[in-house]
């Protein structure tokens, strides 16, 4: 969400926010780039978080695409943590994929890519 909110405000400031003195997004290599593929970026981020909450979910209803769609997430969230040097998701990540290591067995291999939705009637 925040993401959203600094893209919004540095399409139309051509500047990224501060707050409390502290550039929001700035400070990696992404800020030496035009504002708009910042702008992009910026979505983009977006866009991986979002797939993230979607595998939390899956993990969270016992399937194990979720885990593995979370691993291949990780390079993406490396480049954006490089590129906006974010100074905190290195240590959650770290975090995630010990208790990832730890649930693994728990998840279970579905035998469909379809994830289907149980509907109550």
């Amino acid at each position: 969400m925040s993401a959203t909110l600094v893209a919004s405000y540095l399409l139309r400031e051509r500047t990224l926010p501060t707050v409390f003195g502290v550039r929001l997004f700035g400070g990696g290599i992404v800020e030496r780039l035009p504002v708009d593929t910042v702008a992009i970026l910026l979505g983009l981020f977006v866009v991986v978080c979002g797939a993230q909450l979607f595998a939390g979910w899956l993990m969270w209803n016992g399937h194990r695409l979720g885990a593995m769609v979370m691993l291949a997430l990780l390079p993406f969230e490396i480049a954006f943590w490089i590129g906006f040097d974010l100074p905190f998701p290195p240590p959650a990540a770290a975090v995630r994929l010990v208790l990832l290591a730890i649930g693994w067995s728990a998840l279970v291999k579905r035998g469909s890519w379809v994830v289907r939705v149980r509907l109550r009637s």
